[in-house]
């Protein structure tokens, strides 16, 4: 019936109704019998010419069938045909001109059977003799009335009473469409379709007015259906010119494997098959034996082999173990399984990147499993490449089984393909007691693409100077663990390389002239393997992106700050790029260089500026991120994956010590005060910011004596710093080098050099001044003085002396001998000088040597100064003189 289309079953019945009125009418369509996936319309007279055809149906359809209707009453009452002038049929009297009386069919009634009968028993089960006798009599008194095996084909029976059959009860030529296991002492459907079965009585009996002792039979004809009784199993032919896997059966509490044959699956074929293109020709003496049989087992060595070859369909194979006691034909019966025979399996394309793991896929190419409980076992095709090498690599797993790594490119799929065995426990009972055997049958076939990873994120990215790596930037790996370079991406496998001494791994861009290289790395620690996809390029080639997809990072950076990662994907240790241009004005003595030492003792360190050259002022620092490992088994290793610049600029906001306040840099904290002053006076050398502020610590705070001395002109050979004071000590937080700047200015609006001063008292210099040595000439003299210029005290009739305020005592120091006068508020002027001492700098001119006398500071603007830094006149500080309170 083909109601199972819609758009179908009007037209269809129309014209069923039609040819089941018997009329002589022209059907509107046509209905044939047989396996269509069209209805074909026919023609009707003086129908309209736009009349749709009817389109193909849906692959659902599966034919036409014949069916019959039966038809209601037929009337041609005028009032009917009023009412239901849509379903008038005119006999045309084989004219083609609709005529004589209108007919209407009121009812009619069709059906078709979508089965022809229901099967009794699936493939696979076990099938039970009758429930009544052989008079049709209940047997729940005698459950053990038939026998449990049917008659076999020529078997004959010697009754007690009465005379014997003539022919036995089922024909010696007989095949039977089941199968008796005497192992299990159960008849198995084996074969489906229509199964005839005679049984016959466990022993001769009477049977209902027939009091005779015969045995009695029964014959019973049955459906028994293609569906399988339990999932079945699947295998695929194994021999010749087929690459399907064998099943391996343990030997051991299964001794054999029994296949029970059908007319589908017989036991052995009339001729080998032969394959397409295989010559008919080939010499006899030169051919290998046909090989005949379809499904077989056999030992190899301690090895049980299930083979399949020359027949396709559905085949029950049983289970076997050891001999039954007494029995030197019948074995315990363990079981048995349901397998569907096939030829070849549907071969499914897919692709896998370089270093994952070869995994099994669906027939959409979808990882299995896809339930996520069932296990898998690789049986690989073929492997080699064109040069023998192959395509991948093995891990070896504590149950015995193998995983499969993609370790070089291939781009023909039919070069690497597997077979997927799927794990099936088998639940085999023996007795009472239940034997786990596993078996692994095959269950797909994929054909493999292998090649890099179009994702940058599938890489540990290794960043390159132009020249490649060296033996001292190559790559580290700790504990002497080295990899395995596998495969690369250049033709001739050489870019990359292990560099014995050293234990690093260097790359030769210059060698491909493309400026990068991909590695494949495999570590391998006991029964464990990880593989690393290493992506090497030149920071400067074209196109260079890094880990996160990005260019190098362009950022900003303080001098006296740490300068951190950019994330925290990044470790803490970073390698400080020296090339020309960049910056190497940095601490020295915080920096650890990872490429030297390893990127985790290099953490210790910190990278922190300490200048900001003109023209040379951005830092260039690779940052490398960790690959981590998969297990305990592997130890972390780091690649430089990120390159950052930064454009280094004086503090903002600094920390300040203002030389009029007397206070120095205020209280330090404790790590302070453990700290020292940073310095480098050498402008060839790392880290160059001279000690021009002739900075100094003094019981505990930071001093400076000098703002003037800095060279902050834009040429880049001049320039100096700008006046800060840098105090490098170790962070209590996390014992890695820090570093306070402190800015150096003379005044602010709290502080001044312009002090009152009560008379009678020693004239106090700004500190660290009076910390400091007495600046002593060859004479003896201080070199500390009052000067004029100051508001003049007029007021005095005193000698000439009262002209100034002070004298000095025969030890060097200056003393304030007198107050004012009158009532004005006059002031005097002095001049201080220092000794020159070990780390002070001055630019411009040979150093002086420890212990020349110096002016404290000088009235000279910045950039540059004029004059003579050592020799020259000092600033003047004011003083105003008052008497005691």
């Amino acid at each position: 019936m083909i109601t199972r289309s819609r758009r179908f079953f009007r037209p269809v019945v129309a014209a069923l109704l039609a040819l089941a009125g018997a009329v002589a009418a022209s059907a509107q369509y046509e209905a044939q019998t047989g396996a269509y996936n069209t209805l074909y319309r026919g023609t009707v007279p003086n129908s309209p010419s736009n009349t749709p055809p009817i389109l193909p149906t849906q692959p659902q359809f599966a034919g036409v069938s014949v069916t019959g209707a039966s038809i209601g009453a037929v009337s041609t009452s005028a009032t009917l045909t009023a009412r239901y002038p849509a379903q008038i049929y005119r006999s045309d009297g084989g004219t083609g001109a609709p005529t004589g009386v209108a007919l209407i069919q009121l009812r009619a009634t069709l059906g078709v059977a979508f089965v022809t009968g229901a099967p009794r028993y699936l493939f696979g089960e076990v099938i039970t003799p009758p429930t009544t006798d052989a008079a049709s009599a209940p047997l729940a008194s005698d459950a053990n009335f038939w026998r449990v095996q049917p008659v076999r084909p020529g078997e004959t029976f010697t009754h007690l009473e009465g005379p014997q059959d003539a022919a036995p009860p089922v024909a010696a030529d007989s095949i039977p469409s089941f199968y008796y296991s005497p192992h299990a002492e159960k008849t198995f459907a084996s074969q489906s379709g229509r199964v005839t079965i005679t049984w016959v009585s466990r022993l001769p009996v009477a049977s209902g007015a027939d009091t005779r002792l015969r045995y009695r039979y029964r014959e019973e004809t049955f459906g028994v259906s293609s569906s399988a009784a339990k999932p079945p199993r699947t295998i695929f032919w194994t021999e010749r010119s087929f690459n399907g896997p064998v099943v391996s059966v343990p030997i051991g509490n299964v001794e054999a494997v029994n296949a029970i044959y059908n007319n589908a699956v017989p036991a052995v074929v009339a001729e080998e098959y032969k394959a397409a293109g295989v010559s008919t020709d080939a010499d006899p003496a030169a051919s290998l034996p046909a090989e005949k049989r379809t499904v077989w087992f056999e030992k190899i060595a301690a090895t049980g082999q299930l083979r399949a070859y020359n027949r396709e369909g559905r085949i029950l194979v049983e289970y076997l173990g050891k001999l039954k006691p007494g029995s030197s034909t019948d074995y315990t019966y363990l079981g048995a399984d349901i397998l569907d025979v096939v030829r070849v399996a549907p071969t499914v394309n897919a692709t896998v990147d370089l270093g994952e793991r070869i995994t099994p896929r669906d027939q959409q190419a979808r990882l299995l499993p896809l339930d996520g409980f069932s296990e898998w076992l690789a049986s690989p095709v073929n492997s080699l490449s064109p040069d023998g090498t192959t395509f991948y690599g093995t891990r070896g797993r504590p149950d015995g089984t193998l995983e499969y790594y993609a370790e070089r490119e291939n781009t023909n799929p039919d070069r690497v393909s597997f077979y997927w065995l799927e794990k099936r426990d088998a639940a085999l009972a023996s007795g009472a007691a239940t034997i786990p055997v596993t078996l692994y049958w095959p269950a797909a076939k994929n054909a493999y693409f292998i090649r890099w990873p179009d994702s940058i994120d599938a890489y540990a990215h290794n960043t390159l100077a132009a020249t490649g790596l060296t033996t001292t930037s190559g790559v580290q790996f700790p504990g002497g663990r080295l990899p395995q370079i596998v495969f690369q991406d250049d033709g001739r496998q050489t870019e990359g390389t292990l560099e014995a001494a050293t234990q690093r791994f260097l790359v030769n861009i210059n060698s491909g002239g493309d400026g990068y290289n991909r590695t494949l790395l495999k570590f391998t620690s006991g029964g464990e393997v990880w593989y690393v996809r290493l992506y090497s390029q030149a920071e400067g080639r074209p196109g260079f992106l890094e880990a996160d997809g990005a260019a190098a990072l362009n950022l900003t950076a303080t001098v006296g700050e740490r300068i951190n990662p950019p994330s925290s994907l990044y470790a803490t240790a970073g390698f400080i790029v020296r090339e020309s241009g960049f910056s190497d004005t940095y601490d020295p003595s915080a920096y650890i260089d990872p490429q030297g030492v390893g990127v985790e003792e290099a953490a210790n360190g910190a990278i922190i500026p300490v200048n900001a050259l003109p023209g040379k002022s951005t830092l260039k620092v690779w940052w490398y991120q960790k690959v981590t490992p998969p297990s305990a088994a592997f130890a972390p290793f780091y690649v430089p994956s990120k390159v950052a610049r930064y454009a280094v600029s004086w503090p903002a906001a600094p920390r300040e010590i203002v030389l009029a306040s007397n206070v120095g840099s205020d209280a330090l904290s404790p790590s302070e005060v453990a700290g020292r002053l940073y310095f480098q006076n050498n402008r060839n050398a790392i880290g160059f910011n001279p000690n021009e502020e002739h900075a100094l610590m003094l019981n505990g705070r930071v001093y400076a004596l000098r703002d003037d001395l800095n060279d902050t002109s834009a040429s880049a050979a001049a320039y100096t710093s700008q006046p800060f004071a840098l105090l490098r000590y170790t962070s209590p937080a996390d014992g890695r080098p820090a570093m306070t700047a402190f800015k150096i200015l003379r005044e602010n609006a709290t502080y001044r050099f312009d002090y009152p001063i009560t008379a009678g008292t020693i004239v106090q210099a700004p500190l660290p001044l009076p910390l400091l040595p007495l600046p002593l000439d060859a004479q003896g003299n201080s070199r500390n003085n009052e000067v004029a210029g100051g508001v003049p005290d007029s007021g005095h009739q005193g000698p000439a002396l009262y002209n100034k305020f002070t004298f000095n005592d025969r030890k060097g120091y200056t003393w304030v001998y007198r107050g004012p006068h009158a009532d004005a508020s006059p002031s005097f002027l002095m001049r201080f000088y220092y000794t020159m001492r070990e780390g002070f700098w001055i630019p411009g001119v040979s150093q002086p040597a420890v212990g020349t006398i110096l002016p404290y500071l000088r009235p000279i603007p910045r950039p540059g100064f004029a004059g003579n830094p050592v020799t020259g006149a000092p600033l003047t500080l004011t003083y105003r003189p008052v008497w005691p309170a």
